[in-house]
This record gives C-alpha cells, sequence and structure tokens, in this order.
C-alpha cells in the first residue's frame, strides 16, 4: 500500500520478518537536513519514533520502526476518550512541537 502527497512524499508500509516499518520516501531535492536527521538518531526523544535512513537511487527514505503501534484511528475507535484525556492528547502534541527547537528541528518539516 502506497500513498503520495503533494509534496513530494510517498508513503507506504513495509513487512519483515519481525518489525513493520512506516515508509517515507522524499525526493533529493526536498533538502533533507542531515543535521535535523543526525539530531533524531543521536538523542532519545520519546514522543518520535526511531528513525532510519536509507538512500536508494534519487530517494532518501525514512524508515520508522512501527512494530505493535497502532495508528491513531485505530485507536480512537478502539477507546473512548474522557475530555482531560482529549485534553492531554492534545496538550502532548503540542509539547513535542515546541519542543522541536530544543534539538534543532523546525515544526514544519
Amino acid at each position: 500500500m502506497s500513498y503520495t502527497n503533494k509534496r513530494h512524499f510517498e508513503f507506504s508500509y513495509e513487512n519483515g520478518t519481525t518489525s513493520s516499518f512506516l515508509v517515507i520516501k522524499a525526493n533529493e531535492e526536498e533538502q533533507v537536513q542531515a543535521y535535523q536527521i543526525n539530531m533524531i538518531r543521536n538523542n532519545y526523544i520519546d514522543y518520535l519514533l526511531p528513525l532510519d535512513v536509507r538512500r536508494n537511487n534519487d530517494k532518501v527514505c525514512f524508515y520508522y520502526n512501527i512494530t505493535s503501534k497502532l495508528a491513531l484511528t485505530q485507536y480512537l475507535k478502539r477507546v473512548k476518550l474522557k475530555k482531560e484525556e482529549f485534553l492531554k492528547f492534545i496538550g502532548d502534541v503540542l509539547r513535542a512541537l515546541l519542543d522541536c527547537r530544543y534539538y534543532l528541528l523546525k515544526s514544519s518539516s
């Protein structure tokens, strides 16, 4: 299964023998910032999935290990959140976006 968006990213899933990965492929011209990749690789950031980057021909491929993870839509179908839980979730998302600056990551990328 594969999806493409307007910004030249292709999203797909790959299954190995013991792991599942979300794969995001970007064209070389997307200007992938090496220092941002290194910040994610070399720092444990509890709200980001571990990242592996590989290059295939003219594509940069980001591999995120999603083994035993649920998509947000699947989770929300299974669990009914209370108001406080929903607000905490939104607050955690905002915290993640704001904390990106401590790792020299831009929230826009």
